[in-house]
């Protein structure tokens, strides 16, 4: 997933890590952190915040 943020493709490893944790693979908060900045870095504020909040509500970080 950092591959992907670095080569700007944000929102295909946002959605491979939906489907890791469809599949039972469950994510750490790194996994998460990756995805959030990148959103945060390519000019998608609206997604980091949207990731951060359910990250909160969650429960598991």
């Amino acid at each position: 997933m950092s591959g992907m943020v670095k080569a700007a493709v944000v929102n295909e490893a946002s959605s491979l890590l939906r489907k890791m944790e469809e599949h039972g693979c469950i994510a750490d908060r790194n996994s998460h952190d990756i995805i959030h900045n990148g959103f945060a870095r390519t000019g998608v504020p609206k997604r980091a915040t949207e990731m951060f909040e359910a990250m909160k509500h969650s429960g598991k970080y």
